[in-house]
């Protein structure tokens, strides 16, 4: 497989799969042969989107983002559990998990529940925010902002796939803050023309609630 090709695949595979990390295990054989020698590893290491995370014995492929994304996201999916069934949920290591669950409780994204029914004062952690909000949102909106700034070289119009490839992230994650930056005023939408994009750009470009298409976006404010 071409090695300039293994960075993309196995961003579009875990963009399709909803994941924001993957047991290399997991992988399907011909992405893990694709990264089964150094010189494979290594080119992941050197990009901005992907990383490889060793816990254990387990070995992960996974998006490049700070602990706190991995802590915050697994605490929204299931609110109420202690902070080892947490850590179980996250490729990060001890040290590293500890660390972000301090930055969150720090910063008020996350709020612990002691258990009164409990003898043993078992710690049940909760977002304390509504998803979306609270740092993981800030630290989305500088990333997606940084990747608009290096598009940018005098173009009015920023191709809206070309923010997602840059970025790596779910569906899910990237249209979420496209809505939240489009209803702030942040950035506006346009549909621009289909006809010159690739079946691949026009998939990668967004859809609305209302089902209507844009490809591209200007940022309206600094």
């Amino acid at each position: 497989m071409d090695r300039s090709n293994i960075e993309s695949q196995l961003v579009e595979y875990l963009r399709k799969a909803g994941r924001d990390f993957i047991l290399l295990s997991k992988l399907k054989q011909s992405l893990q042969k694709a990264i089964s020698n150094k010189d494979a590893v290594a080119q992941i290491e050197k990009n901005n989107r992907l990383s490889i995370i060793k816990k254990g014995k387990s070995t992960y492929l996974a998006f490049r983002q700070p602990p706190e994304v991995f802590v915050f996201t697994a605490i929204q999916k299931k609110p109420g559990q202690s902070p080892g069934q947490i850590a179980k949920s996250t490729p990060l290591k001890i040290p590293d998990f500890i660390g972000a669950i301090n930055v969150l409780i720090a910063r008020g994204d996350v709020r612990c529940e002691i258990n009164s029914k409990s003898s043993k004062y078992d710690i049940k952690l909760h977002p304390s925010k509504p998803s979306g909000s609270g740092s993981e949102a800030r630290e989305d909106r500088d990333l997606f902002a940084k990747a608009v700034r290096e598009l940018d070289r005098g173009q009015i119009y920023i191709r809206i796939h070309a923010v997602r490839d840059r970025l790596g992230w779910t569906r899910e994650r990237f249209d979420r803050m496209i809505e939240t930056l489009r209803d702030e005023g942040v950035i506006q939408l346009h549909a621009g023309d289909i006809t010159t994009m690739s079946k691949e750009e026009v998939e990668k470009s967004f859809v609305d609630e209302n089902n209507f298409f844009f490809a591209t976006l200007t940022w309206r404010k600094p």
